[in-house]
């Protein structure tokens, strides 16, 4: 079950970061500074995902932001998202 909760906020994340961004997602490794984002592009998209998860990130944790995995990874613990995702 987790994992499927864990796909779901995968997929969530990579399609926020679609309507930002026309780099290719696919490598969850790959670092957030290679994904063709301007910082109000990767600002824009990380609050859209504190709005669907109904989470504000804390300083640290976006300080600690460095690849897209740990964008998932930020919000792996937060309720299922608000739009039924």
């Amino acid at each position: 079950m987790q994992i499927i909760e864990h796909h779901s906020i995968a997929a969530t994340v990579v399609r926020v970061l679609a309507n930002y961004s026309i780099t290719d997602l696919s490598d969850r490794s790959k670092p957030l500074s290679e994904l063709d984002l301007g910082s109000l592009d990767l600002i824009e998209a990380i609050f859209e995902l504190e709005q669907i998860y109904d989470k504000s990130l804390s300083n640290i944790e976006l300080q600690s932001l460095s690849t897209i995995e740990d964008l998932i990874l930020a919000f792996d613990d937060s309720p299922k998202p608000l739009n039924g995702d």
